[in-house]
């Protein structure tokens, strides 16, 4: 697994092998990259928003990730979610830039 840094994004490669069952490239090594963009607002809320799915390069229909490309995960997830709301709340400062993470944490 490799994680990037990149200015408001976090973006991960992942190496895996295809299940022999799969319908396609069975037992073959595929190379997954997941990218998110995240921000924290003025009000101190965390957003983490899908960008993009890609399977050897090629980006998967939104249709197939359940409609989630664009889709801010914490704010769909953080009314249903005690265990988020309190992770969330022990953060401060989350900032993203380029080759570099800063979070700062709530005392």
């Amino acid at each position: 697994m490799q994680v990037n840094f990149e200015e408001g994004a976090v973006s991960s490669v992942i190496i895996l092998t295809a299940p022999e069952d799969f319908p396609f490239v069975a037992g073959q090594k595929i190379r997954m990259r997941l990218t998110f963009g995240t921000s924290m607002n003025p009000g101190q809320k965390l957003s983490l928003i899908l960008n993009d799915v890609s399977l050897g390069g090629i980006s998967l229909p939104n249709a197939w990730l359940a409609d989630l490309k664009g889709v801010d995960l914490i704010a769909k997830n953080i009314e249903t979610d005690p265990g988020l709301q309190r992770f969330l709340a022990g953060i401060q400062q989350f900032e993203v830039h380029e080759g570099a993470l800063r979070v700062l944490l709530n005392k």
